[in-house]
């Protein structure tokens, strides 16, 4: 298991709720 994403991903869904601009940002090959 790699804990770096799962960190990776509650960084996403932070971000797509503090700051949707963020989401655009993201690559989208994760």
């Amino acid at each position: 298991m790699q804990d770096g994403v799962g960190d990776y991903e509650r960084l996403v869904l932070y971000n797509q709720c503090c700051c949707p601009l963020s989401v655009s940002v993201r690559p989208d090959n994760l």
